[in-house]
């Protein structure tokens, strides 16, 4: 069975918003492809608290491994830099210690699902999703132990939500093309066409949400598995 690392804000909703979507064709835990003993098999990962909270306060179906969560408390202020080279540990400190976590949470994770198959959910624009994704994606093959590696990844809308969010999607993408076997891609102006014509309004736009736009591209990334 594969595992899973669900980065950052966005990479964790939309992972969270996958596993819902999964319930719904999958009955049976034994034929859910990432849970195992009815947990699954995934590590959440983040730079700040709130986000990681919420998902172990209302898990979905199948619980995480609570033992495999982690996040950081000063965020990474939309900095590649600071999520690829560390941020803030729990106790102030800047630290890669979040990295480390990562390694060992992966590592345990591959000897209990006897797996070697990586997916890493992210986004492109912030700094924890493309600075701490980028770096997973260095490391995952030659130091992790890992197979093969899948980035299913969000870029952000063309018109704009961070300043600096073209750099990091840049260097994010070099990293997914240097290192990863295969890439599930979708972008946030897209999905929002996409919910605009399901709509059939263009008025109707402006009620939908990022939750909306992740429980319909959640919908066929769960269609891959």
């Amino acid at each position: 069975m594969p595992i899973a690392l669900q980065i950052g804000q966005c990479g964790n909703q939309l992972a969270d918003a996958v596993w819902r979507a999964l319930e719904t064709s999958v009955e049976n835990p034994a034929e859910h492809p990432f849970v195992t003993n009815e947990l699954l098999n995934t590590a959440c990962i983040d730079a700040e608290p709130k986000v990681v909270r919420r998902l172990l306060a209302a898990p979905p179906k199948f619980p995480y491994r609570k033992e495999f969560t982690a996040y950081a408390q000063g965020g990474s202020a939309n900095n590649f830099a600071l999520g690829y080279y560390g941020c803030e540990d729990k106790n102030g400190r800047f630290s890669d210690s979040l990295l480390e976590i990562m390694e060992t949470s992966v590592q345990r994770l591959c000897d209990r699902c006897d797996s070697s198959d990586l997916f890493v959910f992210h986004s492109l624009a912030g700094g924890t999703g493309s600075g701490i994704s980028a770096r997973v994606f260095e490391s995952a093959k030659g130091d992790w132990g890992i197979r093969s590696m899948t980035s299913v990844c969000v870029a952000p809308f063309i018109a704009g939500e961070v300043a600096v969010q073209h750099f990091n999607a840049s260097f994010c993408m070099n990293a997914i093309q240097s290192n990863c076997d295969a890439c599930i891609y979708t972008t946030n102006d897209s999905l929002l066409q996409r919910m605009t014509a399901v709509n059939a309004t263009k008025s109707a736009a402006k009620a939908i949400s990022m939750s909306n736009l992740n429980q319909h591209a959640a919908k066929a990334i769960a269609s891959v598995f």
